[in-house]
């Protein structure tokens, strides 16, 4: 079973602020298993290369924003409000690596501009525009059926 499988589940949405760590924990892990998922798992792509490990994200609803007396607030931050998320998903546990995003560049002939500084390995990818990493999540997709 993979990610798209986080579809409608029987379980209402819970109010995530009300739950402590083990319960929210507990969320997590029955979601993945009523899916045939761990908590924390990786897709399988086509050409056997690197997949971003993923987490299980319950649905729910939470509080989104910050208030004015919050240490770092932004005005584009307020006011506090619930948020809903509506069905679980999956999200990736770190940022796309450059090992990662080198499967992307190789797969696609698609190439580093040569004004920029790059990174290898398991480090985060940078200096890619928001366009190149919308190609990469279209490209992961193709690659995993996803």
């Amino acid at each position: 079973m993979t990610r798209s499988n986080l579809s409608s589940s029987n379980v209402s949405l819970p109010f995530v602020p009300e739950l402590d760590e083990p319960a929210r924990r507990a969320l997590q892990a029955e979601i993945a298993a009523a899916h045939e998922l761990e908590v924390r798992f990786r897709d399988t792509a086509s050409g056997g290369g690197a997949t971003p490990l993923l987490t299980v994200i319950p649905a729910g609803v939470f509080e989104m924003g910050s208030t004015e007396q919050e240490f770092g607030h932004r005005p584009s931050e307020g006011p506090v409000h619930y948020q809903q998320i509506a069905e679980p998903f999956a999200l990736g546990v770190y940022p796309v690596t450059a090992e990662e995003f080198a499967e992307f560049t190789r797969a696609t002939d698609w190439r580093w501009r040569s004004d920029l500084i790059t990174t290898q390995g398991r480090h985060p990818v940078i200096n890619i525009r928001h366009g190149e990493a919308e190609a990469y999540c279209e490209w992961l997709s193709e690659q995993t059926g996803q």
